[in-house]
């Protein structure tokens, strides 16, 4: 009979091999790097970091799941025998997503790099792209919260 705590881990097992092909590489299938194919048009690219976060959050869990399933690895004994199987299974399912990290990052600042020196090239980016992604300089452009705004008497 194959104990609770056995089938648990079981299932974790399986969780990891089900959720690594669908989250792995958010980074590499949504963040797209600038193109530089046309340097009249103002560069289309990815310039949101929501991709990488949620590669990095995988990546952390699949880190913490390690480390709490080897800690109770000591001495090249485990509690249980799928112990080093389910580390072995987050690591190697981590490798891929922290690439896509990494290569989802690297994306981003490329496009807001190219962004910015077309702007810097072109007298400016239009009043409609202002601020369009990049929450930096929202307080200057919106003005004081309501509540700090002086009232006329």
């Amino acid at each position: 009979m194959v104990s609770r705590r056995a089938r648990i881990e079981a299932l974790w097992a399986a969780a990891l091999v089900l959720i690594a092909p669908v989250s792995s590489g958010c980074s590499f299938a949504f963040v797209r790097g600038p193109s530089s194919t046309d340097s009249e048009a103002q560069p289309e690219c990815t310039r949101s970091p929501v991709a990488p976060i949620l590669d990095l959050t995988y990546v952390a869990g699949a880190g913490a799941f390690a480390a709490a399933v080897g800690g109770k690895c000591s001495g090249g004994t485990c509690e249980s025998a799928t112990g080093p199987l389910l580390v072995a299974a987050a690591i190697i399912t981590a490798i891929p997503v922290a690439v896509s990290t990494i290569t989802g990052v690297k994306r981003i600042y490329e496009c807001r790099e190219a962004q910015q020196d077309w702007c810097a090239s072109h007298g400016g980016c239009p009043a409609d792209d202002v601020g369009r992604h990049d929450v930096t300089g929202v307080g200057e452009l919106r003005g004081p919260p309501p509540m700090a705004r002086s009232r006329s008497p």
